[in-house]
């Protein structure tokens, strides 16, 4: 279950049907809206290659949560998986994805992106969420500092395992070769320095975009 449909994890979500989708596995990815407001991008629903369903056609933050609890509900009572895997814990669906597992007797894992120092925590939040976390059968971290904020919730540090994060370094390398040979006369062309980076992302305060520019 997973937020919005995304190109980076699209690609993850198409190597793991391709992998495990000829061996008598179902894989499905339940999104709970196609986009949201701070990543309000459009959506190429050619490079999805693998199954899934979107609860809602509006926003994330504009769909109706108690609507989005109810349908999440009722497509895990007409899947009937094996095997929930939750991304994140913030919007409440996934909340509900946990009860519905825990109540059916079926494995639940926690996909997690975030660490501890990503934003600032509250006491009263952080006990909220572990009471969740702990009584995850595994937990997913995209880096060590996510594995560690897992264990420091309370999940047995020997249910956490380290994923990485989905890049496609094919795409990047060939990108990298092609435009290699014409890098000074485009750098000339844009009114570049010579030493230059490029930032993909949102100008967010976690995202710590200012101790970048002042480390460049």
């Amino acid at each position: 279950i997973h937020n919005i449909i995304t190109d980076y994890k699209t690609t993850f979500f198409n190597e793991l049907t391709n992998i495990y989708g000829n061996k008598n596995y179902t894989f499905e990815v339940i999104y709970l809206a196609p986009i949201e407001k701070i990543r309000d991008w459009n959506i190429d629903y050619k490079a999805i290659k693998h199954n899934y369903q979107v609860l809602s056609e509006k926003s994330l933050h504009d769909s109706s949560k108690l609507k989005s609890c109810f349908l999440t509900w009722k497509m895990l009572c007409r899947q009937n998986p094996d095997v929930v895997v939750i991304a994140e814990y913030i919007n409440i669906s996934y909340w509900v994805a946990f009860l519905w597992a825990k109540l059916y007797s079926k494995k639940v894992c926690l996909w997690l992106d975030s660490h501890y120092q990503d934003k600032k925590r509250t006491p009263l939040k952080e006990k909220i969420k572990s009471l969740i976390v702990k009584n995850m059968d595994l937990g997913l971290a995209s880096s060590t500092k996510s594995r560690d904020y897992l264990v420091m919730l309370g999940l047995a540090e020997e249910k956490c395992h380290v994923l990485g994060y989905a890049v496609d370094n094919d795409f990047y390398k060939k990108s990298y070769r092609h435009y290699l040979s014409t890098r000074r006369e485009i750098i000339r062309e844009l009114g570049l320095p010579t030493k230059n980076f490029i930032y993909v992302g949102r100008f967010a305060r976690e995202k710590n975009l200012a101790n970048l520019l002042n480390s460049y």
